[in-house]
């Protein structure tokens, strides 16, 4: 892992002599972290320097802190503070503070669509910028290593994988008020993504452990197989279609391939809850009971 981050900053180094940045002049981003401090906006980013030297001596990642008024006023304070120029063409990751407003984040949505972010970044939610202090693997950046492992934890669990910042932006405009994206914290200062936060109207409301990550992703239709976890054995589950099948009164009806009954049942107990918490996964709202059946929805 170390080597692979060594040989794409020295990569990144001859990309910035080649686009006219000079590489000692310039820190690379690789990660961005935005939070609601008392009304303000607390921006942090974590930067690389590129230099020739870097490449001799090892690079080594710091980060960086200031907060402004609003999220583009945070931004360019923090860079005029710096004694090199910010470059986020490169930034790999874009961390929500879990305390951040429905505007605060609208705006952080909306700054990032007119600056030199790459739209294909991803986006997930934490606590505070604490994150980015992570032990990593690579003792590089953190930002570069928490998109490695959001990866790995997508290809085992199906889930967290259509969460870059173009593809929620794309829902956004579809005038879908519900995303989901990954919840990354630290455990024994390590980075943990064991987790999903679901925001409605752009606020975060609903923290699920990995279990019930993929009972969303079932849900939602975006799940394509993987292990699910069932008390003390491990399962293979196909991908999943639903779909719904008959409205009666209160009651909805959904039809599904799962061919496991107990799978079957923990997901129609999880779509429930989630419509208890006022979070639904179906474009018919109000039902008080939805079923699902085994037979397949092809």
């Amino acid at each position: 892992m170390k080597r692979l981050i060594f040989i794409l900053l020295s990569s990144l180094l001859l990309l910035l002599s080649g686009c006219g940045r000079e590489p000692d002049k310039t820190f690379l981003v690789s990660a961005v972290c935005f939070e609601n401090k008392e009304g303000k906006i607390l921006v942090t980013a974590e930067y690389i320097s590129v230099s020739d030297t870097d490449v001799k001596e090892g690079y080594t990642a710091k980060t960086a802190s200031i907060e402004a008024e609003g999220v583009s006023a945070a931004v360019s304070r923090l860079s005029g503070d710096m004694t090199k120029v910010l470059s986020f063409s490169h930034c790999a990751v874009v961390m929500l503070g879990k305390n951040l407003t429905a505007q605060n984040t609208r705006d952080v949505l909306s700054f990032l669509k007119n600056e030199e972010i790459s739209l294909s970044a991803t986006l997930v939610c934490v606590d505070d910028a604490s994150v980015l202090n992570a032990e990593t693997d690579s003792n590089l950046s953190t930002g570069y290593a928490l998109v490695s492992l959001l990866k790995s934890r997508g290809e085992l669990f199906g889930y967290g994988t259509h969460t870059k910042i173009y593809e929620i932006s794309t829902a956004r405009k579809q005038k879908t008020n519900i995303f989901a994206i990954p919840y990354v914290t630290l455990k024994d200062k390590k980075l943990s993504a064991d987790g999903m936060m679901l925001y409605l109207d752009d606020t975060p409301r609903l923290k699920l452990d990995t279990k019930e990550s993929i009972y969303y992703a079932m849900a939602r239709n975006v799940y394509e197989g993987g292990m699910i976890e069932i008390e003390d054995r491990v399962e293979k589950q196909k991908a999943t279609k639903i779909k719904e099948k008959e409205q009666e009164k209160d009651n909805l009806t959904l039809s599904s391939n799962i061919e496991s009954e107990e799978i079957k049942n923990e997901l129609e107990a999880f779509i429930n809850e989630m419509q208890r918490k006022g979070i639904y996964l179906f474009s018919s709202h109000g039902f008080k009971n939805i079923k699902i059946e085994g037979e397949s929805p092809d």
